[in-house]
């Protein structure tokens, strides 16, 4: 059986790794570093979920990359999880109706992260 595929888009190196470490094993993963190679990643082959950071730095932001990644044939229903050590009350509202469909704060919780994984990868 085929491993689903999730596309980690992390400009934080150290991150990216802390997210691999818990995904390694269960799921096909694709780390890029901004928001632009995640668009063009997501029209290039089939992700069944992204994970996001929101602050990418330069360039798109989370919001802008995950709201791009959404309108892509295919990407309607795909979850696309907002992973940010921003986390008020207001932000966490900004993102699940800015394009996200979840939302895990940072510093993420490994058995959250791969339970509410199991639930929506499609």
């Amino acid at each position: 059986m085929d491993m689903k595929k999730i596309l980690i888009v992390e400009n934080d190196i150290s991150n990216a790794e802390v997210l691999k470490w818990f995904l390694k094993g269960s799921y096909e993963l694709k780390i890029v570093h901004d928001g632009e190679t995640a668009i063009q990643i997501a029209t290039e082959d089939f992700y069944s979920a992204v994970l996001m950071d929101i602050n990418l730095g330069g360039g798109l932001n989370g919001m802008e990359t995950a709201t791009e990644i959404r309108s892509l044939p295919g990407y309607e229903k795909v979850p696309v999880i907002a992973t940010t050590a921003f986390a008020m009350p207001n932000e966490k509202e900004q993102f699940l109706t800015g394009g996200c469909t979840h939302f895990v704060g940072k510093p993420i919780d490994k058995q959250k992260l791969l339970d509410l994984l199991n639930e929506t990868a499609v």
